[in-house]
């Protein structure tokens, strides 16, 4: 399977086919591993991470990943509000970031801590996490 990212003018069924099936299809088998004994036990919590093509960052050299990732933030989005009456925590954070690279915004432990945060107040179906010394 291929995953080298595709452009948005290039982009074509055959080249985002991979990334659907990693990430949305990736995704989704995940969480129904997970889901069924959380809903029964009324808790749990799922935290769906993409890099920040899936929707707040545009960013055209990324168009399959930001496609296939869109969807699943999508569908994490749509996870939150389903499960929210059911006690359990969906959400999805988008990472803009270069993870241990960059300001002190993107090393690992600022980037704990917001998930923590995240997760702790469980107010928020979407965490956009910058790292403002990008120019993205």
């Amino acid at each position: 399977m291929a995953l080298a990212p595709v452009d948005a003018v290039n982009l074509t069924v055959e080249a985002v086919g991979p990334q659907i099936d990693y990430y949305l299809h990736g995704g989704i088998t995940a969480v129904q591993a997970v889901l069924p004994a959380m809903t029964a036990r009324r808790s749990g919590v799922i935290v769906v991470t993409t890099g920040a093509s899936s929707g707040p960052v545009i960013h055209p050299p990324l168009g399959s990943v930001g496609a296939a990732t869109a969807a699943l933030r999508n569908w994490t989005l749509q996870l939150h509000a389903a499960l929210e009456p059911h006690g359990v925590y969906a959400a999805h954070v988008a990472i803009a970031a270069y993870i241990g690279k960059g300001g002190p915004q993107s090393q690992p432990d600022a980037i704990a801590e917001a998930y923590r945060e995240l997760v702790t107040s469980r107010t928020q179906a979407e965490l956009v996490y910058r790292d403002e010394t990008l120019k993205l």
